[in-house]
């Protein structure tokens, strides 16, 4: 029979290893260079706010972006599980700056990782809306690295020439705009990082 401390130690390695992949899929986004010119970007209003998604397993990924200044957004990304009392356990916590940017007629948003310092601090991703829902389609950063991009400008020239390529993208992911009924859990996962 397993007992309570051993259940916890499985439910917290499990929150661990859960992370861990969530932290290896972020990576594998993660780009040199950027994707547009944040000093020539504007805000796209319609991203403003929370956006969230839950896994089956009841995590949650929370996206809070917010106007930086004119042309960008900081955004805060949280991660969270339940922690089996009622409450939540903790996870990953991103800053970042967003931007907006458009490529061959498509609407892209380039994330600078601000709360780790790293070679490769870009993600880029093209996004669509639909039904108070944005689905991302993460650029690969295998793919452009393959490519032999050396610059901002050979990158954008990358997305450019291959923006229908769906070896360019990682499988899509979806996030949907927080309501009033969401507000409670998405208070409470916040919480939680301060």
């Amino acid at each position: 029979m397993i007992t309570t401390v051993q259940k916890r130690s499985i439910f917290r390695r499990s929150i661990v290893v859960g992370f861990v992949v969530i932290l290896a899929g972020v990576l594998a986004g993660c780009l040199k260079f950027p994707l547009g010119d944040p000093e020539k970007a504007t805000i796209d209003t319609a991203l403003v706010g929370d956006w969230f998604k839950r896994a089956n397993d009841g995590a949650v990924t929370i996206w809070r972006a917010q106007p930086f200044d004119q042309r960008a957004y900081l955004v805060m990304q949280y991660e969270a599980r339940p922690d089996g009392n009622g409450g939540w356990e903790r996870g990953g916590l991103a800053v970042c700056k967003m931007w907006v940017t458009e490529v061959a007629g498509k609407s892209f948003a380039c994330m600078k990782v601000l709360s780790e310092a790293s070679e490769q601090p870009y993600l880029a991703f093209q996004y669509e809306y639909a039904n108070d829902a944005v689905t991302i389609h993460a650029i690969n950063a295998d793919f452009v690295n393959k490519a032999g991009v050396t610059d901002a400008a050979g990158f954008e020239a990358l997305v450019k020439a291959n923006i229908d390529n769906r070896a360019m993208y990682l499988d899509p992911d979806s996030y949907e705009k927080a309501t009033d009924a969401d507000r409670e859990t998405i208070d409470a996962i916040c919480k939680a990082f301060h």
